[in-house]
């Protein structure tokens, strides 16, 4: 009996704590960064919360302040909020396009030092400002935090190994044979949409890379398993209004990269890719189950991913970026004092790189 007490007691003890602290807490969910013209509090930080007010209403509340670093405008957001203003709760860091090319390092060292705030925040570029992202309210009926956070997830579902966070920014980031990338995201036709990706240079944001250029990025990556394309075939004609496309899926099934090094330093490289894959949407006139058209299906795709392939990467190396990170293979072709003495940044965009892609289609509709 006097242990029943001692438990009801305790319980209703951690019960209070408990209601005490979900009251006077603002627990964060995203946070974005921008330029401010503020010059002694040059950053701008947007942050995004729940509320439920005492009649269960929920509220989506949304903060700016211009700070002079991100841990001083936490301060400043306790100054100008009834609730403790805490971030273990984030899970998407937002970067101003303006922003990001000056550097995102001193900010991510935040999430670094910080364990409440972990290593798996997802991370992304806006085109504009942060703030306009997250004070957007999508068609959906949703908040803009909770938009971006289930896109991305969506994202890393789709691509099964590619995680957009912070713990992967500053592997590839500290690594020396490869360059981080984020998501880059806009407002089109009244909704957030994502545009492609961020190409860095080190933490600076130095391109814009198109949805199409993303695809064929994550084709060329080796941990990337999948992927879909659609591309015209040919122009709109006399009998059809709309251009020729094919649409189609695909898996990889080999990837491999043979790295040429003469004199100690590497002078090609050269990608294999082998894909089996599925058409999706083939709008010629055409049996697609035939062999013939299966035959020159294959053949288009090849053409195109080895043309877009070979765009990519006179970018990539015009940019000075290894996105694909070619130069970790080419670290592991190398000694360690022959890698330390190279200067890889300067020497990526000498190379000469090739791609070899070859589909096999194993599933092609009985459509025309």
């Amino acid at each position: 009996m006097k242990f029943m007490y001692v438990f009801i007691l305790l319980l209703c003890i951690l019960s209070g704590c408990e209601k005490n602290i979900i009251d006077k807490l603002g627990m964060l969910d995203a946070v974005g960064y921008d330029l401010s013209d503020d010059k002694e509090k040059p950053l701008m930080v947007t942050i995004n919360y729940p509320n439920v007010t005492k009649q269960g209403l929920y509220q989506n509340k949304i903060l700016s302040v211009d700070a002079k670093s991100s841990k001083d405008s936490r301060i400043r957001f306790n100054h100008r909020s009834n609730l403790k203003i805490v971030s273990g709760q984030i899970n998407v860091a937002l970067f101003g396009s303006d922003l990001a090319k000056i550097g995102v390092k001193e900010i991510l060292d935040t999430y670094m030092r910080d364990p409440s705030l972990g290593t798996r925040v997802y991370l992304a570029v806006a085109e504009g400002t942060a703030r306009e992202i997250l004070e957007f309210k999508p068609v959906e009926d949703t908040n803009s935090s909770l938009y971006l956070r289930t896109f991305l997830e969506k994202l890393d579902n789709e691509n099964e190994r590619i995680n957009y966070n912070t713990y992967q920014f500053n592997r590839d980031y500290f690594d020396d044979g490869i360059d981080p990338i984020m998501p880059y995201y806009t407002i089109k036709d009244q909704n957030i949409n994502i545009d492609g990706y961020a190409l860095f240079d080190d933490d600076h944001f130095v391109h814009h890379l198109s949805p199409t250029l993303s695809g064929v990025l994550f084709t060329l990556r080796k941990e990337t398993p999948k992927g879909t394309f659609s591309f015209e075939i040919a122009p709109p004609d006399d009998k059809h209004a709309f251009p020729y496309q094919l649409m189609f899926d695909y898996r990889k099934t080999k990837w491999d990269i043979d790295v040429e090094i003469k004199d100690h330093k590497p002078i090609s490289v050269n990608i294999a890719i082998e894909l089996r894959g599925s058409v999706l949407e083939y709008t010629k006139d055409e049996l697609t189950d035939s062999e013939k058209t299966q035959k020159k299906m294959e053949k288009e795709i090849n053409e195109y991913l080895m043309g877009k392939s070979k765009e990519l990467l006179k970018l990539t190396q015009e940019l000075g970026v290894d996105p694909i990170g070619i130069g970790s293979y080419v670290r592991n072709k190398l000694s360690y004092e022959d890698w330390k003495k190279l200067n890889w940044d300067e020497v990526y965009p000498t190379i000469e790189t090739n791609v070899d892609i070859k589909m096999q289609l194993v599933n092609t509709g009985q459509t025309k």
